[in-house]
């Protein structure tokens, strides 16, 4: 590998990992396609049980809190980002923790919208 991609690597690796922020990556179609150990940390899952379970969001989110989670998801699918939202998260022990969240369009070369960034902070 390049010393250009390791060092393009290393800075992606801080930014998502190191802060107190749960990030995951869902593609266009709600699969997930990243998930960093803060989340795990929020939700008590790991990553490998979330990866395969589809639209996990309605699996760590309270029921009340599906319908503005979709409105989120969708804008960002649409190329908008979503405002801070409240959100109840589910942890596996069955305890809710209050988060906000938002969703945020992540575009590829071709300026098309290809995944969805949710950023999650406990609150």
């Amino acid at each position: 590998m390049n010393e250009f991609l390791v060092e393009s690597e290393a800075r992606y690796r801080t930014l998502v990992e190191n802060p107190g922020f749960g990030v995951f990556l869902l593609g266009r179609s709600g699969e997930c396609l990243y998930i960093n150990s803060k989340i795990e940390q929020l939700t008590g899952y790991t990553a490998e049980e979330l990866y395969g379970t589809p639209r996990f969001g309605f699996r760590i989110t309270h029921q009340d809190d599906h319908a503005a989670g979709m409105r989120a998801y969708r804008r960002a699918v649409l190329g908008l980002p979503s405002e801070h939202q409240e959100f109840h998260l589910l942890h596996r022990d069955g305890s809710y923790r209050w988060t906000s969240a938002a969703c945020f369009p992540v575009r590829g070369d071709d300026g098309r919208v290809h995944s969805i960034q949710v950023v999650l902070q406990d609150i």
